[in-house]
């Protein structure tokens, strides 16, 4: 927990920041998305099958401030992965 914590703190808290967070619509994923949500924060939140669990999280992200992207898709297969990272 501690190394969380110090993590967190050593990433800028103004300006322009961007995050791509796999398995965002539950469980630590979520919980990393609301906790980096905030203005001129834009968080690529992807998921493979839960997106209903991902559009809540998002709608949490906007309720915030922070501009959320939803993903859908399958990391481990080619295609997927070249979907995420276009987007």
């Amino acid at each position: 927990m501690l190394e969380e914590k110090h993590a967190l703190k050593t990433l800028p808290k103004k300006g322009n920041r961007r995050f791509l967070i796999t398995g965002a619509a539950s469980g630590i994923g979520a919980a990393l998305c609301r906790r980096l949500a905030a203005p001129e924060t834009k968080l690529f939140m992807h998921t493979r099958i839960n997106k209903d669990g991902l559009s809540k999280v998002a709608a949490d992200v906007r309720a915030k401030g922070g501009e959320a992207h939803v993903l859908l898709g399958d990391l481990a297969e080619t295609d997927g992965a070249r979907e995420t990272i276009a987007a």
